[in-house]
């Protein structure tokens, strides 16, 4: 990391309280470019769920998540 975004970071968690986690998302082609710490929802879980499940999941627990066609429980997030 930069200076600059060591010395933002530092400030956002001093003067800054957030309760939940910043998302970043990354939309990729194949399985390969996805990574390699990436929870798929239903491999990982065992379940199908929304996106926006996915992004909640991100956000409090911290986790990476990756969704395959196969994972979307959603027909809106499909689309």
């Amino acid at each position: 990391m930069s200076d600059v975004s060591i010395k933002l970071h530092e400030a956002l968690k001093k003067h800054g309280s957030f309760p939940t986690l910043p998302v970043g998302i990354k939309m990729v082609k194949t399985d390969a470019q996805a990574p390699e710490k990436a929870r798929n929802p239903l491999r990982d879980i065992g379940n199908r769920m929304a996106v926006c499940q996915g992004l909640t999941v991100a956000r409090t627990i911290g986790w990476t998540m990756a969704f395959k066609k196969e994972d979307h429980g959603c027909p809106l997030s499909k689309v």
